[in-house]
């Protein structure tokens, strides 16, 4: 089970993009493999906290990036958070890897460049949660794997 999770500020945005995009909740259901009743709960409010593994299929299935919902990244059994502290080593590692830029990194995960820069460059440890989320989807790994509430790191991490 993953120990993050997202807030929904507005979870009627689900609804929206759904209908704006023409699915039904039992094709959201189908697409995202998230139960048909917690979809319903999610829609109207009845759900205050979704776990990533979750958002991360919703945000697929509505074929919507992380700036398409109002939430906050929390996690489990701690109170919101807006920041998250990351591990610069991951993403420098993956940039080297694979042969990008900073600016190509930035471009391909939907941030700005200087957050990228920021790390990188000028040895920055911390984002807002959205923009941690983003980059981590961009390198395909659980935004877990990338940051962290202080003191949250797995061990030998």
């Amino acid at each position: 089970m993953s120990k993050f999770r997202f807030h929904l500020s507005y979870p009627h945005e689900v609804r929206r993009r759904r209908e704006e995009i023409g699915m039904s909740l039992q094709d959201l259901c189908n697409i995202s493999r998230v139960e048909y009743t917690k979809l319903q709960d999610i829609e109207r409010g009845k759900v205050q906290h979704i776990d990533s593994p979750t958002m991360e299929a919703l945000l697929d299935a509505l074929d919507a990036d992380g700036e398409s919902f109002s939430y906050d990244y929390a996690p489990a059994d701690y109170p919101s958070v807006t920041r998250v502290f990351v591990r610069v080593e991951v993403l420098e590692n993956y940039i080297a890897e694979h042969g990008l830029n900073a600016n190509e990194f930035a471009a391909r995960a939907g941030v700005p460049a200087s957050t990228i820069y920021g790390f990188t460059r000028r040895g920055k440890r911390a984002c807002r949660a959205t923009q941690a989320a983003k980059i981590a989807k961009a390198m395909n790994i659980p935004v877990e794997e990338f940051a962290a509430v202080l003191g949250l790191y797995p061990a030998g991490a």
